[in-house]
């Protein structure tokens, strides 16, 4: 394989699998595939980067194609003592959990208009022979919710609460809930059902600081209700981002907080993993036009950038 790199595009260096290891192992080029990399994190051109990092690309080019051509590679041994292993706890399914684990796949694989409410139907049937099962309970809680019966939702999450009332699971489909319940309500009602939503999002995270979906959800509510984010939902938004960076959907949503914050280099770190994700689709291109306004100083036409087509991606929110 020739890794031309002569006029190379701006992920062809980062998708190239023999770049990492000639990086990496060549004594005359250690820490310039971190260099390189250091530097599309901040925003700045991948190619201008790779100059940057690895001087020469023609010169690199011709020594990964040396790499390539060796008869041995370099490699990292480790040793297996090095390792260090959590405990694994086992257990044994229930014959409610058993029976639903397979709903619970194709749930939390996805379901459209069309397979919701049959999936829904399915989890119903479930329940009715297995009730107070926890595994069951929650599966129906989530199928309730995408087939947008919350009410229905709301009492599965409340059941598998009676059973682990430190259910994060349990507690964010009911907030998901009674957020989608509320964006029906008016006046005091309204308020109160989001602040209730809230609460439960809140509570799932002081259990697991380290779960996203609490936090992005937490600050979800506040576009639901259609008013301003607090300082704390950005930040939460913030940070869920950083703690899940392959949801692509999140991470614009994170980069169009920092663009209204005014922070438009941080807008654009959180924008470049998108920009440059070979497997983007129509996200990536919509990141990159969104790079680009802000590049040019135009913040507000970034912001004014249409996503309708990001907003199919999966993950996005």
């Amino acid at each position: 394989m020739r890794a031309s790199c002569s006029s190379p595009s701006p992920t062809s260096l980062a998708s190239n699998w023999a770049a990492f290891p000639q990086a990496r192992f060549e004594p005359s080029r250690r820490g310039q595939l971190d260099k390189y990399l250091d530097g599309i994190a901040h925003g700045i051109d991948p190619l201008q980067s790779a100059r940057t990092a690895f001087g020469d690309l023609k010169q690199l080019d011709r020594e990964i194609d040396r790499y390539v051509e060796r008869p041995k590679l370099n490699f990292i041994k480790v040793s297996a003592s090095a390792i260090k292993g959590g405990s694994i706890d086992m257990q044994v399914l229930s014959e409610g959990a058993s029976a639903v684990l397979p709903f619970r796949i194709q749930s939390k694989r996805g379901v459209n208009q069309e397979t919701a409410e049959p999936l829904a139907a399915q989890v119903r049937a479930v329940e009715a022979r297995y009730p107070g099962d926890e595994l069951v309970e929650l599966t129906l809680a989530e199928a309730e919710l995408d087939a947008g019966h919350f009410d229905a939702s709301e009492a599965a999450a409340d059941r598998s609460l009676k059973i682990d009332p430190r259910s994060t699971e349990g507690m964010i489909f009911k907030g998901r809930a009674i957020g989608q319940r509320a964006e029906k309500l008016e006046g005091a009602a309204r308020h109160a059902a989001f602040a209730e939503a809230r609460d439960l999002f809140i509570a799932a995270n002081k259990i697991d600081t380290e779960d996203p979906e609490p936090l992005a959800l937490y600050y979800r509510t506040y576009l639901q209700e259609g008013v301003r984010p607090t300082t704390n939902a950005i930040s939460a938004l913030h940070y869920a981002s950083d703690l899940a960076p392959q949801d692509k959907g999140l991470r614009m949503t994170s980069a169009v907080a920092y663009l209204k914050e005014g922070k438009f280099v941080e807008a654009k770190r959180a924008l470049t993993p998108v920009a440059y994700d070979p497997h983007g689709g129509g996200l990536a291109d919509v990141a990159r036009a969104m790079i680009g306004k802000i590049d040019s100083g135009n913040a507000t036409a970034a912001l004014a950038t249409r996503t309708d087509e990001a907003a199919s991606e999966p993950g996005s929110h």
